[in-house]
Parts: structure tokens; sequence; C-alpha cells
């Protein structure tokens, strides 16, 4: 899983940041576990 993040002014990424981008795969780590784990039960 990979999230594309701006490394200088006038970029297109989605995320300006590093820590914004990571920010989102753990965010979409965690709704897939929980999600895997409600199907699972």
């Amino acid at each position: 899983m990979t999230e594309l993040y701006s490394v200088a002014p006038g970029s297109t990424a989605r995320f300006n940041s590093k820590e914004e981008a990571l920010s989102e795969i753990f965010n979409n780590i965690f709704k897939t576990v929980i999600q895997n784990s409600l199907e699972a039960w």
C-alpha cells in the first residue's frame, strides 16, 4: 500500500507531507483489519 506525498512546492500529490500519507495508510490498514475481523466473526 502506498500514498504519494509532495516533496516540493507545486506538487500535485494528494498529501502535503510524509506524515499525512502515513496517517492515511494507517487508517486504511485499520479499516481493513476491522472489516476483515467483522466478516470473519
